[in-house]
């Protein structure tokens, strides 16, 4: 009689130890899947740094081909000037004038293309936010999946 109470309490015991592998095994498997959506969280954070650092680069740039722009806005201004008081040297103030426009033109110039860069870094940024939310919901959705794993396995330990 004691034998046969006894396999019973064995045979609870084994089918609550083939729960918790079970879950054990489960839990492993979600914790695997969060590793690896991790790593992807930081793979992306580090691709939008290098993109953000870039365009930081681009921005100081820009800023450099505006400073330059109104340099040379400033000497165009002296230039003019110098003109109305010395007529003679018109021709060399317009060779002058002639030169700085061009200069003008070329910072004008670089600087849409500097702009047009920054707009393909912000497009790659916005592309980057999309992926890490992606990968952010999928990683909600694993942690409550590992939450709900990790009640049935205190459920099962307080039995």
């Amino acid at each position: 009689m004691f034998k046969k109470i006894r396999n019973a309490g064995s045979a609870e015991q084994k089918e609550q130890q083939n729960k918790l592998t079970d879950n054990r095994d489960e839990l492993k498997n979600n914790l695997r899947a969060m590793a690896f959506l991790s790593k992807s969280v930081l793979d992306g954070k580090e691709k939008l740094l290098e993109e953000e650092v870039k365009s930081e680069k681009e921005l100081e740039e820009i800023n450099d081909s505006y400073s330059q722009v109104i340099a040379d806005n400033s000497r165009i201004t002296q230039e003019i000037g110098d003109m109305e008081k010395d007529v003679t040297g018109v021709g060399e103030a317009s060779e002058d004038l002639y030169q700085i426009v061009k200069n003008v033109s070329d910072i004008s110039l670089q600087a849409k293309n500097n702009m047009t860069q920054l707009e393909e870094s912000s497009e790659k940024v916005s592309v980057q936010f999309e992926e890490i939310e992606k990968v952010y919901d999928e990683f909600q959705k694993r942690f409550s999946e590992i939450q709900s794993a990790m009640k049935s396995i205190i459920q099962i330990a307080n039995q």
